[in-house]
């Protein structure tokens, strides 16, 4: 802490600083800051700003300004809500009373951090029928960035909806899941700074049988088929997704006869 005094008379001020007194300061967009100004003095020292601008602020309370949205306090701190580029520049405090006066500067620097999204390889999710999938995307920078995902077909999902819902920090999730939400899922995360993305990979799993087809058994009149356990008075009907729209149907089945 610098302790400066000047004494004139019967009159003196002493205006405390903690940093030096011309000082950087360097923010993230839209991130607070406050300048301190804090002086002590007999009588007691009038505060006042000159601005970037070069306006003049001595009024305790919201300053109007076309910088960012500011105000004084109290105690003399210069408080800059949002700051945004327009706020950077020099910000020089006046402290004076009849024993003279003293000064501070700020040059205050506004930069904005990238997003980047923490997993940056793409991986697969694989996930059953009627299931809900869970597609992570976590994302830092300033100011925060703002999350949306591309589905397979290239619609943005910017929002929830009855059977998409996107959490506080950015995860997909993905209710009763049907094999036509298989495919690419584009997570992107944008702030003024830029953007970054992540990919991610949706497969959905059919059901299981032996030789890796889901098997259901249905009675037919007139047909049936052999199963590994003998029975022969069914058919068996095993099905597999081969693409995102169509479903096969491989069926295999003997007459009463027991001709194939």
């Amino acid at each position: 802490m610098e302790l400066l005094s000047l004494k004139t008379s019967s009159f003196r001020i002493e205006v405390s600083t903690s940093p030096p007194k011309s000082t950087d300061i360097a923010v993230y967009l839209g991130k607070s800051v406050t300048l301190d100004c804090l002086a002590l003095g007999k009588p007691p020292a009038q505060i006042s700003w000159i601005l970037p601008d070069r306006s003049f602020v001595r009024e305790v309370g919201t300053v109007h300004t076309l910088l960012s949205p500011m105000s004084l306090l109290q105690n003399g701190t210069l408080r800059i809500h949002t700051p945004n580029f327009s706020s950077k520049g020099d910000y020089k405090c006046i402290a004076s009373n009849a024993a003279g006066t003293d000064t501070i500067t700020y040059q205050l620097h506004v930069a904005a951090l990238p997003p980047s999204i923490s997993e940056g390889a793409m991986h697969t999710a694989i996930i059953q029928p009627g299931e809900s999938a869970k597609l992570s995307c976590q994302a830092t920078g300033e100011p925060a960035p703002k999350i949306m995902w591309v589905s397979p077909r290239n619609d943005v999902i910017s929002m929830s909806s009855d059977r998409f819902q996107i959490m506080g920090d950015g995860m997909l999730v993905l209710k009763k899941v049907r094999i036509t939400d298989e495919g690419k899922y584009t997570c992107v995360a944008r702030n003024s700074a830029g953007d970054d993305v992540k990919n991610m990979k949706l497969e959905v799993e059919s059901q299981d049988c032996s030789d890796g087809f889901p098997t259901t058994h249905h009675q037919y009149a007139g047909f049936n088929h052999k199963s590994q356990s003998g029975i022969t008075s069914d058919v068996t009907l095993c099905g597999n997704w081969y693409s995102q729209t169509r479903y096969f149907m491989d069926v295999a089945w003997t007459h009463n006869a027991g001709s194939t």
